[in-house]
């Protein structure tokens, strides 16, 4: 019907200029002035953008030996957002702003392998949807691994130890750039080939506003407890392939400085 005062030339049943029809009441969530859509869509509130979904994260453990798998849940309020996600994580030795991340689909769960000893850091990240604006990053959730009680946590890497991050060149004047200077080497079992390599950012050239990380690659043996120390220190037991001649076993060793450099020593055994 039209509004309650009807202007000359409208009636209760019926409206005829310049009469108008009344706007249909806002409802909540819905604020003044109403948008059609916000009539028909209570989700929309009303001024032109979207609500936000909330968004959080759980882990199946927070305390594990290395090996193990963790398995994380993302968990919108409301649910069924339609939203498509992508779990970002910290290993025990990332550099701080090195994080990686997932593939963003639509899967709600993701399991992480456990090869290090330290704690794993966990989030994940939400997209904007039809209905629904991006939310903020869930919090934060932690898994500490430690080794197996039973001494059982060696744990073999194949051909790589450590991880190659990926970085973004800084714009800081005058970088020095980094080079590493010495390998240290120590033979564990000269009949098997096994040798403790390891490295510290005192074995290396660097800018005093890098961020130091190790590490390792070859094609003639592998790898087996890699570990990571809070100083920044990186070891790792090299067992040299059986069919690799004396002195011919080649180890890359890499060093990145978390401001988008990086230097490579090769060492044989």
């Amino acid at each position: 019907m039209c509004n309650t005062v009807n202007p000359p030339g409208c009636t209760p049943t019926g409206c005829t200029p310049p009469c108008t029809p009344p706007t249909p009441p806002c409802t909540p969530p819905c604020t003044p002035p109403c948008t059609p859509s916000c009539i028909t869509d209570p989700t929309d509130p009303g001024n032109g953008t979207k609500p936000t979904y909330n968004l959080s994260i759980s882990a199946d453990k927070s305390t594990a030996n290395v090996g193990d798998t963790v398995t994380l849940t993302a968990t919108t309020s409301p649910s069924g957002t339609g939203a498509n996600f992508s779990f970002y994580f910290d290993e025990p030795d990332a550099p701080v702003g090195s994080d990686k991340w997932t593939t963003p689909g639509p899967a709600t769960t993701y399991t992480h392998s456990l090869s290090k000893v330290g704690t794993y850091s966990f989030r994940v990240a939400g997209s904007e949807t039809s209905t629904y604006s991006k939310p903020a990053d869930s919090s934060t959730v932690t898994v500490t691994v430690s080794e197996d009680e039973d001494g059982g946590s060696t744990t073999t890497l194949g051909n790589f130890a450590g991880i190659e991050y990926e970085q973004e060149y800084s714009d800081f004047p005058d970088l020095l750039e980094p080079m590493i200077n010495n390998v240290n080497i120590v033979t564990i079992d000269p009949v098997q080939r096994a040798y403790l390599l390891s490295i510290a950012p005192a074995d290396c050239t660097l800018d005093a506003r890098s961020n130091p990380f190790f590490f390792f690659r070859s094609q003639h043996g592998l790898f087996e407890n890699y570990l990571v120390t809070p100083n920044g220190a990186a070891s790792v037991t090299f067992i040299v392939d059986p069919g690799v001649g004396a002195g011919n076993a080649q180890v890359r060793v890499g060093l990145g400085d978390a401001l988008g450099q990086v230097d490579y020593k090769t060492v044989t055994l």
